[in-house]
């Protein structure tokens, strides 16, 4: 599937690179083409899936929508159910604990634009309800007032129950929206990985440090 053609927003990819790592823990099911403006090669993805195909002989079908994508990983057993969270709150904050949550609860992290398919990637894309027969497993709309406090409850809750190994710094919302041109997709890179991985996201290496002492 492609993010640009997709047109996906900034929470769409959020939940596409969950949807991912979730899907890619069996081995691998999902791949993106993306077109990176930011990147020295724009087209690095599309050399990858030459590479796959043609060096791995891997064989990959093309996804027709977005919802599809997320019909396919829920009718596959992959997705468990939903993390609801507000990207607006505490400046955005709120994604880190959703995609974590989600990791450890093989849920997909949506918005309630997304549940409502006001999003591009879902909008007009077929009458499908890819979220049907999905419970809300968690709702963390609301729940802190600062990045600090949210960072704080991580730390205390999903700590315990994230990978031992690794721990995972997101980029954030960097570029907003892909869509058009001068945006991009790398403040989102590495998100599937942390996800497969079930690793504790955070925002900030010294806020994490500061939450696990102030924890103690």
């Amino acid at each position: 599937m492609d993010f640009v053609q997709q047109r996906l927003s900034s929470d769409e990819i959020t939940l596409a690179e969950c949807l991912q790592g979730l899907v890619n823990r069996s081995g691998p099911n999902v791949y993106y083409t993306t077109y990176d403006y930011n990147a020295p090669n724009s087209k690095i993805s599309y050399i990858w899936l030459d590479y796959l195909t043609n060096q791995l002989r891997i064989q990959f079908t093309n996804v027709a929508n977005f919802r599809t994508l997320i019909q396919a990983a829920r009718d596959s057993g992959a997705i468990a159910g939903l993390v609801r969270y507000d990207s607006i709150n505490i400046g955005g904050s709120d994604v880190q604990n959703a995609i974590t949550l989600s990791a450890q609860l093989n849920a997909l992290p949506v918005t309630d634009e997304i549940l409502n398919y006001e999003i591009p990637g879902l909008l007009n894309q077929g009458t499908n309800l890819c979220f049907a027969g999905l419970p809300i497993l968690a709702d963390i709309r609301g729940r802190w007032s600062t990045s600090f406090e949210a960072q704080k409850w991580a730390v205390k809750n999903l700590l315990a129950a994230s990978s031992t190994h690794k721990v995972f710094c997101d980029g954030g919302h960097f570029f907003g929206p892909v869509i058009g041109t001068r945006h991009g997709e790398s403040g989102f890179c590495g998100r599937d990985y942390a996800a497969k991985l079930n690793a504790l996201i955070f925002l900030s290496v010294m806020r994490l440090i500061s939450a696990y002492f102030v924890i103690l």
